[in-house]
């Protein structure tokens, strides 16, 4: 995180490989942020601390394309299944 006013920069989620993190968006609540990263999805404070996987219950491996409701209530992605990219709304996701 990068202070507007100037000020030290602060690492929130440290990158392990070049590709490692996509599909970066904030949560409403301003205190949060999520991303897809190893084909999974992710969320972390934007104080820093360990990413929490957001567990979707589905066997595929592949999710991206997130995107969150404007209520943060509602998470959407696309799930890799049998040849064919789902488009998947999962409610309540938040640990």
């Amino acid at each position: 995180m990068i202070p507007i006013q100037g000020g030290e920069s602060k690492e929130i989620v440290k990158v392990e490989a070049l590709d490692s993190h996509n599909e970066i968006i904030m949560l409403p609540d301003g205190k949060n942020m999520a991303y897809s990263s190893g084909w999974k999805i992710w969320m972390v404070s934007l104080d820093g601390g360990e990413p929490i996987q957001i567990e979707t219950g589905l066997d595929e491996w592949l999710h991206s394309q997130i995107a969150i409701s404007p209520d943060g209530e509602t998470l959407a992605f696309t799930a890799f299944t049998g040849g064919d990219f789902d488009l998947w709304l999962m409610e309540n996701f938040l640990p």
